[in-house]
């Protein structure tokens, strides 16, 4: 578990019994539900309170990634939450040796340019993750493809 001093958040991997909370947090955020059952799913929840404030996700593929499934909810929005909680899967997942990170996005490319990710072009994303089913039709084919590399 990692704890922000500063805002007292608390991010913790979460458990199957907390799938329920993730997928509210998606459906609040109009984020897709496919795929959150898979075994190369693995889930982050952020915590102020004991109360699950968001959420983020990482399909791992080999030395590879896809970020997915960042939500936070309303309330915490703009406040960096969203941030912290992209930052501690990114550290866990440089631990687990995981070079690139990618992740589909409409909407939020500033956003994760902030935090280091680049936009790439579709054909230059590895095979591996073709089989996500993000990639597979739950997101549209106009998202924005992005990449951090590193670790």
């Amino acid at each position: 578990m990692t704890t922000d001093e500063s805002t007292a958040v608390q991010i913790a991997p979460a458990t199957g019994e907390q799938l329920t909370i993730i997928q509210h947090f998606l459906r609040e955020s109009h984020l897709p539900l496919a795929g959150l059952e898979r075994d190369l799913w693995r889930a982050w929840l952020a915590w102020k309170d004991g109360t699950p404030i968001a959420c983020a996700g990482l399909e791992r593929y080999g030395e590879r990634a896809l970020l997915r499934s960042v939500a936070v909810a309303p309330p915490w929005r703009r406040q960096g939450i969203g941030s912290l909680l992209v930052q501690a899967v990114v550290r866990e997942a440089q631990s687990l040796a995981i070079r690139e990170i990618y992740l589909l996005t409409e909407g939020a490319e500033s956003f994760f340019e902030r935090l280091g990710f680049r936009p790439i072009a579709r054909d230059d994303v590895p095979e591996a993750l073709h089989a996500s089913a993000e990639w597979r039709g739950a997101c549209p084919q106009t998202a924005t493809v992005m990449v951090l590399r590193g670790g």
